[in-house]
């Protein structure tokens, strides 16, 4: 019989779980995301801490917080962003499951217990899950309210490639990584990496992973924390990086749909191709809120390939987007409506101060 000293030591030479959290100026928040790791009540994880450049205090609260447990390891970086810091931390893993935590968020203390438990008895290449939005203030749960915890859960078993026709069906599809545990083996098999240098990182590596796995489901269980506060990549202003990041990540998935789509289903197809056209709508409405000007700076820098797809799915369909609402907002009947409902929209706003 092993005995606890033996039983630690293989823990932490062979993790069952790899928590990876890239780190960058949340001095005020990463202490409570270390101490949501050391509450849990499964033990056996690593976590792979990545300082992408931090001008704060953000490594050494972090390590104040977790003191010598040996399972945290921190690594460190020139500032390059979330993507590169995952990377990094990936190519360390030991674990066989993979999670991607955010330093301003928290899991519930079950959470890892739960997530493994459902995927060992599954055997699962993905489990997707839920989470819990709080808010800042009043004005972000207005302007970003979500609804991570709402959505149409997956009691069976499914191909990568059922789930997602599955999530569309039930507009239950959310592209973030951190709602998801990875087979770590699924990922290196793959040979996936996250595109770096780009918003929407998390989009495009979904879009790319998920229709190669076997085994994926989806259970509507809140474990993560979210915390929507301002001044983060979520909340601040948009500008040229959010459009790139579209268009980058759109460009990838339909490159990603042209070498692999054959012999997939018809259903599969359509889902893919809705998300695909989702994507390039995000880029397209944002044209007229970043700015002409800004935009053909930008297009001009494209290679003449880009410049096609970009004329094509963002800058023409942004102009013509805005077009259509200019022609709603100044018509008759949608001033009317506005007046009718100006009213209980101002009273429902009040209400939630």
């Amino acid at each position: 019989m092993k005995s606890r000293e033996e039983e630690e030591r293989k823990r932490m030479e062979e993790p069952l779980v790899s928590v990876i959290v890239p780190i960058y100026n949340v001095e005020a928040y990463v202490g409570e995301c270390m101490q949501s790791l050391l509450a849990q009540a499964f033990r056996d994880f690593e976590v792979l801490c990545v300082d992408d450049g931090s001008t704060d205090a953000s490594v050494r609260k972090a390590k104040e917080a977790v003191g010598q447990d040996a399972r945290f390891v921190f690594l460190g970086q020139p500032n390059a962003g979330a993507s590169a810091a995952r990377n990094k931390a990936l190519s360390q893993a030991r674990g066989r499951y993979v999670l991607f935590l955010d330093s301003d968020d928290a899991y519930s203390p079950d959470a890892l217990e739960t997530l493994v438990g459902i995927a060992q008895a599954e055997d699962l290449d993905l489990l997707y899950f839920s989470a819990s939005t709080f808010y800042e203030n009043a004005q972000l749960a207005r302007t970003h309210a979500e609804n991570l915890d709402e959505r149409t859960e997956v009691p069976q078993v499914l191909s990568g490639q059922e789930l997602l026709v599955e999530l569309e069906r039930t507009d239950s599809f959310r592209p973030s990584v951190c709602l998801c545990l990875f087979r770590r083996g699924l990922i290196e098999e793959t040979g996936l990496r996250f595109e770096e240098g780009i918003l929407a990182e998390d989009l495009l590596f979904t879009m790319q992973i998920l229709p190669q796995a076997k085994r994926a489901t989806y259970r509507r269980k809140s474990l993560y924390r979210r915390r929507m506060r301002a001044d983060s990549t979520t909340t601040k202003d948009v500008g040229i990086s959010n459009i790139h990041g579209h268009f980058v990540a759109a460009r990838g998935m339909l490159a990603w749909y042209r070498q692999n789509a054959e012999g997939t289903s018809q259903a599969f197809r359509d889902a893919y191709c809705h998300r695909l056209f989702s994507t390039w709508e995000t880029a397209a409405r944002l044209v007229p809120e970043v700015g002409e000007e800004e935009v053909l700076e930008y297009r001009d820098g494209l290679s003449p390939a880009d410049r096609d797809l970009f004329n094509v799915h963002v800058f023409e369909m942004g102009k013509m987007l805005d077009e259509a609402y200019r022609s709603v907002l100044h018509s008759r009947t949608y001033r009317a409506g506005k007046a009718i409902t100006a009213l209980p929209m101002w009273l429902r706003d009040h209400s939630r101060r």
